[in-house]
């Protein structure tokens, strides 16, 4: 009797089974979210200058951001700079940290009028490259 064709009929069953679950992993893996990437505590110190930098040119475009009126529009607007230079603004106590942090900071209060000083010129804000 001959059973080789059953054998490896099982055989290729299995490493079909085998490779559909590798494909469905793969591409499972593929279609995830990739993770948010965090700021290490080095580039938060250059992303909050340059979100302030950025906010403190749209205050002075648009000196009406500064109104009590124009509220929520400011902190909509506020967020999303924020959001951009990837600072943690859905997390309210690591953004009150931060900004603890460097809201008297004379270095940074520098730094920022240092480089919003274009904008009462009608121009861009400076970039601030940390060291």
């Amino acid at each position: 009797m001959y059973t080789a064709p059953m054998n490896f009929k099982k055989a290729f069953i299995v490493i079909f089974v085998i490779i559909t679950i590798l494909a469905a992993v793969i591409f499972g893996a593929r279609s995830c979210e990739p993770r948010k990437k965090t700021l290490n505590p080095e580039d938060i110190y250059g992303a909050f200058i340059n979100a302030n930098i950025e906010f403190t040119c749209e205050i002075i475009k648009n000196p009406s951001l500064a109104n009590k009126d124009n509220e929520e529009k400011a902190k909509e607007q506020v967020n999303e700079i924020y959001k951009k230079y990837k600072l943690p603004v859905d997390n309210d106590a690591e953004m009150l940290t931060i900004l603890e942090r460097y809201q008297d900071d004379p270095e940074v209060i520098g730094i920022i009028k240092n480089n919003t000083k274009l904008c009462l010129e009608g121009g861009e804000g400076l970039e601030y490259q940390s060291p």
